[in-house]
């Protein structure tokens, strides 16, 4: 008889209701992170940046002292 308190009747269907779910504690990633990764990053950031900006600033300075 304890399944028949767990489940709501509508109509002719019986539904089982939700189970109240536990909150879980929200964790930052940073906060975990290891220091060795926050370096390795920012360390792969600029280098990428700076594969797109270099070349585009070397282009653009190429056009303008072309004259």
């Amino acid at each position: 008889m304890q399944n028949e308190k767990d489940k709501m009747l509508v109509g002719d269907i019986r539904i089982k209701e939700p189970k109240v779910k536990k909150e879980k504690k929200k964790k930052r990633f940073a906060e975990d992170t290891p220091l060795g990764i926050k370096i390795f990053v920012w360390f792969m950031f600029i280098a990428m940046f700076l594969s797109f900006a270099a070349p585009l600033t070397y282009y653009l300075v190429s056009i303008i002292t072309q004259k």
